[in-house]
Order: structure tokens, then C-alpha cells, then sequence
């Protein structure tokens, strides 16, 4: 069986990322076979319905589905690092959506509870937010493309982690939502250190004091993640 590894949204800080993912996929060929799809672009697609940052991210993984063959795939950003002990969880979760135990899994880093955690996980169901930063999805799982965008118009919604909820059924999917040692990377790094690049991302949230605090304390801990 063949894995889809599609990049969406805009190039940012490859130089930084480009290793980092290369060893990702180098553990995923390691049980599966992977494709990689480049669907990355310059500006937003003058097609897309929406005008925030998370209607177009959802767009564009809308369109990376409709591109691919194969059903399973992984949606994916240049601007995330992936730590080691997300590697292994996120191929965990893969397992899992192969073997049809799941339809779909939604990584990133709930910030304000799970700073510390290597593993969270949460059915989708009822929660307002789920993590956006990696999805892992069935392509057959996926509600279709004209009712995702009729329920994501209006301008109540803007960002990612509340429009991915429309890209599923939650009444029949089997879906989680997990968060684990993902970050988001704000510029390009020569170094590579995990602490740093969590610390630098995470300074920017002003509602977090004590899970800012813990990183700031916890170089240690966070450089073994």
C-alpha cells in the first residue's frame, strides 16, 4: 500500500524543515511505501472560496485530495518541525488509519494543556478545536468538497483548528485528535535544537504563562523529545 505525503500551503523555512522531514519519510519507507506530492504554492489560489488563513488551508488540502490516487495520505507543511518522538507517534496513528482501526488523525500541540506531553489523544467528537499541523486521512473518509465549503461560509470562521472540523462527519467517522512534540517554525535555524525552536514559537502566545514557563525551565527535557 502506497502513502500520499502531500506538502500544502505557502514555502516557508524549508532549509530548516527539508532535513528534518526527509528523516520522517525515511521512518515511514520503513513500513510503507510513500509518494510525495508538491502542491505548494507561491499565492493563494485565486479559486479559493475563502479569505482566512484556515479556509485557505483547508482548501488546499481539499484539492491535494482531489490530486492524489492513492487514498491514504499525509497533509503536510514545510513550516512544522517534527521531533522524534512525534515521528513515532504519528506512525503509530498511521498504523492505525492502514488497519482501519481510524479514518483520520489530526496532529499538532495543544500549548495550553499538554505542553509537556509527548502523547494526548482525544476523539473529535464534540470538541470545538482539533490539531491541524499534520492530518493523516482516508480520502473515502472525507466529507465531499461542496458541503465542506458550504458549512465553512461566513465570517465566524477563520482559523484551521475550527475548519478542519468540516472536512468529516463526525457522527461516522473514526477520528482523534492528538497532540504531540510538533512546532511550528518561525524562521530558518542553523542549529537545530529542539528547545529553542519551541521556545522562540510558543513566546508569541500571551494566554499561556505557565506552559511558557515550563519550556523555559525544561531545555533539558525538551531537547530528548
Amino acid at each position: 500500500m502506497a502513502i500520499a505525503i502531500t506538502y500544502i500551503g505557502q514555502r516557508r523555512f524549508q532549509k530548516t524543515s527539508e532535513k528534518n522531514h526527509r528523516n520522517f519519510f525515511e521512518l515511514l519507507q520503513s513500513k510503507y511505501k510513500i509518494k510525495i506530492y508538491d502542491f505548494i504554492k507561491d499565492a493563494v489560489d485565486p479559486n479559493c472560496p475563502f479569505t482566512s488563513s484556515g479556509g485557505v488551508q483547508v482548501w488546499d488540502f481539499l484539492k491535494a485530495k482531489d490530486n492524489i490516487t492513492e487514498d491514504i495520505f499525509i497533509k503536510i507543511r514545510t513550516d512544522v518541525w517534527i521531533t522524534k518522538s512525534a515521528e513515532t507517534v504519528i506512525l503509530t496513528y498511521l498504523d492505525k488509519v492502514v488497519s482501519g482501526e481510524l479514518d483520520m488523525a489530526f496532529f499538532g500541540l495543544d500549548f495550553l494543556n499538554c505542553c509537556n506531553l509527548i502523547c494526548y489523544e482525544q476523539p473529535v467528537q464534540g470538541l470545538k478545536k482539533i490539531t491541524d499541523f499534520i492530518i493523516i486521512a482516508k480520502k473515502s473518509a472525507i466529507v465531499e468538497n461542496k458541503i465542506v465549503i458550504n458549512q465553512l461560509t461566513g465570517p465566524k470562521h477563520k482559523s484551521g483548528n475550527q475548519m478542519f472540523r468540516a472536512v468529516f462527519n463526525p457522527e461516522s467517522v473514526k477520528a482523534v485528535t492528538v497532540s504531540c512534540q510538533l512546532y511550528l517554525l518561525r524562521k530558518d535555524y542553523t542549529v537545530f535544537d529542539n528547545w529553542k525552536m519551541y521556545k522562540e514559537w510558543t513566546d508569541e502566545y500571551h494566554k499561556s504563562k505557565e506552559s511558557q514557563a515550563w519550556v523555559a525551565s525544561n531545555a533539558e527535557i525538551i531537547r530528548t523529545f
